[in-house]
């Protein structure tokens, strides 16, 4: 039998004691700097990598390390330790999950972290897939999520089915919203059939399925494709678009190919390039 103290056989001040002890802080000064410490680190290092200032392989090193400490943040959240507001305790896990699984709700975490105090180590502890030898342990901690799912619907419960649900409803964008985006993006920059779009970037990026499939859609708008990468500025003078869409490491690209002429995108649209490159 387990060496277990029920409160019932403490004294009133050993009660007392326990009570201050167990009260969580109106709100962890660590824990909440620990979070606006990583979410700082993990913006500016996806910035300089976007930018090309920072090695992709570098900064994805500096993120897995970063993360990897900052779920203590969601851990704390999960036991309602950072606040004792509830509200503020439980904001804080879910911008901490943003960053590495924003499709994920703080509810099926706490579900299945609470399993794991109840069922340590036993075949219902969702955290047993995360034992194996030392070479395993990166994967396995790298598909958490997937472990917590395939936990879940082997082990369905009411509050797993539920949690589920919610993270789902996290992990999509409905047609409706992106409509309604889309329309409220053309309020301010109107858009219309005698518009030529060009898209060079990846179609997964969310801008590039707003403004080729939302914006073509709605504003009847051409949107046009390149034959070939190496032939992409050749097409742009072809096509000549009314407007464009570039990542800045084109942007520079093209200032370097063209330092003393405009962009070859348009008959009347032939913008500086010095000036574009400068917004960015």
């Amino acid at each position: 039998m387990p060496n277990v103290i029920s409160t019932a056989s403490l004294s009133e001040t050993q009660r007392r004691q326990l009570a201050v002890l167990t009260r969580p802080p109106r709100l962890a000064i660590p824990t909440a700097s620990l979070w606006l410490g990583q979410t700082l680190v993990v913006i500016c290092d996806d910035t300089l990598a976007l930018l090309g200032h920072l090695p992709l392989g570098l900064a994805m090193l500096i993120n897995t390390l970063v993360l990897y400490a900052g779920f203590s943040v969601v851990h704390d959240s999960i036991h309602r330790a950072i606040s004792r507001n509830h509200r503020v305790n439980d904001w804080l896990g879910r911008l901490a999950i943003v960053l590495f699984t924003p499709y994920v709700s703080l509810g099926l975490f706490r579900w299945a972290h609470s399993l794991h105090h109840r069922y340590t180590g036993g075949p219902k502890d969702p955290d047993k897939e995360m034992q194996g030898p030392w070479w395993q342990l990166p994967f396995r901690w790298m598909f958490l999520d997937v472990v917590y799912l395939v936990h879940v619907l082997r082990n369905p419960d009411p509050i797993s089915r539920r949690c589920l649900r919610d993270s789902a409803k996290l992990a999509m964008l409905t047609g409706g919203a992106l409509i309604r985006h889309c329309r409220s993006y053309l309020a301010a920059d109107p858009k219309g059939p005698a518009d030529e779009y060009v898209s060079v970037l990846p179609l997964p990026w969310i801008m590039e399925q707003i403004y080729v499939l939302g914006w073509g859609l709605i504003s009847r708008m051409k949107v046009n494709f390149v034959e070939e990468p190496e032939t992409m500025m050749a097409d742009f003078r072809e096509i000549a678009p009314t407007f464009v869409l570039f990542a800045p490491r084109i942007w520079e690209g093209i200032a370097a190919r063209y330092p003393h002429q405009g962009l070859p995108i348009g008959r009347d649209h032939a913008w500086g390039v010095d000036a574009m490159c400068a917004a960015y």
